[in-house]
């Protein structure tokens, strides 16, 4: 970029010219877009300003959230795949990076727009998910002492996730007395990736209705024996682990559509598929 160029962007910048394009972006867009795809832009605004998300972990939290269902023609997966390329198609969200294969890698909402979509006091009124709704999603940074006033507030959390990678005192703690108290009863996404080695507790085979559960990045040493009574679990990170052999239990899950292994240890899951045991099997 010469400098003549990048003078011209600071200009632009400096005098909220790029402000003005993601406006007027949204307001040409927000009246077109339909529900779906805007339920999954108001998704973004959940993680923090210039977040990089991978897109295999929007797809599969848009499809534990239901957010995207599949129809007679395409699997919910490549429907939510397809509400990511339509989002950038439109400049409501910025390509951080792509694949080999010239798919959508990593992705984020612009700080901008994400300032112009929260402050937009007409959101509810188009989309069911924003509001109330929206609000029952918490992430690391939200789960103190205080989470249980938090709770009583908002309501009973639907989906518990991590943004970042401190492990944290409190928050074991947290999920253990959260289910005691059945404040957690009803969460169908737990992601808590990036949080190295947490102490996981045995009550988490309560929380029946996870759909979601990823423990990528966690470097766990063991693998959580209670995983095979998540009886509606549809998704299963277990990407960047250390553990080499998973237990048969992983089969009982008769709802499991994406199975993520780990490829430097070489993870081996014992037992074997047996004829329609896992015909549901999207990702493997």
């Amino acid at each position: 970029m010469t400098q003549k160029n990048l003078s011209w962007v600071l200009e632009r910048i400096n005098h909220g010219h790029y402000k003005a394009e993601r406006l007027q972006a949204w307001e040409k867009n927000k009246q077109e877009l339909s529900e779906t795809m805007t339920n999954c832009l108001y998704y973004f605004t959940l993680f923090p300003t210039d977040f990089e998300i991978p897109t295999r972990r929007l797809v599969n939290l848009w499809v534990a959230e239901e957010l995207v269902k599949q129809n007679k023609q395409q699997t919910a997966e490549d429907i939510a795949e397809r509400c990511i390329q339509d989002l950038r198609d439109c400049n409501m969200i910025q390509v951080m990076a792509l694949k080999s294969n010239s798919k959508i890698k990593t992705c984020c909402l612009p700080s901008m727009l994400r300032e112009i979509i929260l402050q937009d006091s007409d959101r509810t009124n188009r989309s069911h998910y924003s509001g109330a709704h929206l609000e029952r999603r918490y992430d690391d940074r939200g789960l103190d002492e205080n989470s249980e006033n938090e709770f009583s507030k908002k309501g009973i959390p639907l989906s518990v996730f991590s943004l970042t990678s401190e492990r944290g005192k409190n928050k074991e703690k947290i999920l253990s007395t959260g289910i005691a108290s059945e404040q957690l009863r009803d969460v169908r996404v737990l992601d808590i990736e990036r949080i190295f080695r947490p102490q996981l507790p045995q009550t988490l085979c309560k929380l029946t209705h996870i759909t979601y559960l990823s423990l990528r990045w966690t470097y766990l040493e063991e693998f959580p024996p209670f995983i095979g009574k998540l009886v509606n679990l549809e998704t299963l990170d277990l990407k960047h682990i250390c553990i080499r052999v998973l237990p048969s239990s992983i089969w009982k899950l008769k709802k499991l559509r994406n199975l993520y292994l780990n490829h430097k240890y070489r993870s081996r899951v014992e037992g074997k598929l047996r004829g329609d045991d896992q015909e549901n099997v999207h990702t493997l």
